[in-house]
């Protein structure tokens, strides 16, 4: 086997497979110097991985070699570097595939915007040649063009019989994890249901194809657990550093070790290996070393109240060292964001960054301009506007219509706001955009 480190950046993508020896790449186009077998590097031909898994020698592999919107399906051996069509697709963008590597639903946005999921019919070919003709699929969901944008196709259960999903329709404003059967989308089961923020990211133990930790995004991630198996393992990743929010990056097939860093806006950049036998965290690298020298600013979540009483949540970011108010010199009104750490002794110059989208939102970690503009001395404040996602549709339904009304209302509340608890100076607050 070939080994090499890539530091041309040609390297887009990788994925591990069941076979040792082989690992798949996806690279920006190149003559091939390193003895692989490419599996397209054809002009205009988009090569996407639609499956694999760790028993199976096999990827299933869309290239869309005939029609430019559309892949057709093919099946590749790892082992003997066999390239099989499996779908010939005429009309699918979409297509998803079950632990067993068997091609189960496909999806189409229709003109209006609505998003119809299919099934293979009873007439579709067990085995063979598969195709996108209307009688080898059936209708069994449809999303209109507002609700489609937050549901999402999660997996096959171990059974292949049943689909987890992210569901949001108008019987639940901030979405839910559930699973279904595919031959009966109607009897769902509720895994998850969130509070405050949307579902942010799903632990998985894939030999046993089920969900065993989900996370909610508020301010941070907050991490619920689904299986009890895990919760200990859970606690101590959270314990570890508790300030920021534990991201699981990768794991061994039996889950005993497990890869995870922090999403931190003081620390980043560690990453750890958690063995599960001993309960130990150990840190491996730094991917940004040469910033280690540099401390970095707190980056603290909170909310206020806009002028038509909507809650706005929001983050403050203040330069390195800022002496704060402890909470018994905070005045009543401000003690509670004294005690969250959002109180200096002295008011900041402050800048308001103001994210894109807008159905976007700013979330807490590691941010280069707001690291910049904090290590330059100036506060940092970031708004969720109404408009924002991830705070469910009624939240960023309420910015329709109202661009440079009401979501420029909640950027000037923020203000207010910092000006009414001492953060800044109404006549030293600047406005940057980031795009």
């Amino acid at each position: 086997m070939n080994n090499r480190t890539c530091e041309s950046g040609d390297l887009l993508q990788l994925l591990s497979t069941c076979v040792e020896e082989a690992i798949l790449t996806i690279e920006a186009i190149e003559r091939d110097r390193y003895g692989r077998f490419v599996i397209s590097d054809r002009k205009g031909v988009k090569a996407d991985v639609f499956g694999n898994n760790y028993v199976d020698p096999r990827l299933i592999v869309g290239l869309n070699d005939e029609d430019a919107t559309v892949p057709n399906i093919y099946s590749y051996d790892l082992m003997t570097n066999e390239l099989t069509l499996v779908m010939r697709n005429k009309r699918f963008p979409a297509l998803y595939v079950d632990n067993a590597l068997n091609i189960r639903l496909a999806a189409k946005e229709q003109p209006n915007g609505t998003v119809i999921y299919y099934r293979r019919s009873a007439t579709a070919p067990s085995r063979g040649l598969l195709t996108s003709d209307e009688d080898q699929w059936e209708e069994i969901l449809s999303f209109s063009a507002e609700d489609a944008a937050s549901n999402a196709f999660m997996g096959f259960d171990k059974s292949n019989e049943n689909i987890y999903w992210l569901w949001a329709d108008n019987s639940n404003d901030l979405g839910k994890f559930i699973m279904f059967p595919i031959s009966s989308p109607k009897r769902q089961t509720t895994l998850f249901q969130p509070n405050r923020g949307e579902i942010g990211a799903i632990f998985w133990n894939f030999t046993e194809r089920s969900p065993v930790a989900v996370s909610e995004v508020y301010h941070k991630h907050e991490w619920y657990v689904l299986n009890e198996t895990v919760l200990d393992d859970m606690q101590v990743i959270v314990d570890y550093n508790p300030t920021a929010s534990p991201y699981i990056v990768s794991y061994s097939v039996d889950q005993e070790l497990i890869l995870l860093t922090y999403d931190s806006a003081e620390k980043p950049f560690d990453v750890f290996l958690y063995r599960r036998a001993n309960r130990s965290i150990e840190l491996l690298f730094n991917t940004k070393p040469d910033l280690q020298e540099y401390q970095f600013n707190t980056m603290v979540g909170f909310e206020f109240i806009a002028r038509d009483g909507l809650t706005i949540q929001a983050y403050l970011s203040l330069p390195p060292n800022t002496p704060l108010l402890s909470p018994s010199q905070a005045s009543p009104a401000s003690r509670k964001y004294a005690e969250l750490g959002l109180l200096p002794t002295i008011p900041q110059k402050t800048v308001i960054m103001v994210h894109g989208g807008p159905q976007s939102r700013d979330v807490y970690g590691f941010n280069t301009v707001n690291a910049w503009l904090t290590n330059r001395g100036y506060a940092v404040l970031q708004v969720n506007f109404r408009g924002s996602s991830g705070f469910g549709r009624n939240f960023t339904n309420a910015g329709y219509g109202e661009w440079g009304r009401k979501m420029h209302y909640d950027i000037l509340d923020a203000v207010d706001f910092v000006v009414q608890h001492g953060i800044a100076n109404k006549n030293e607050i600047a406005i940057l955009v980031e795009f």
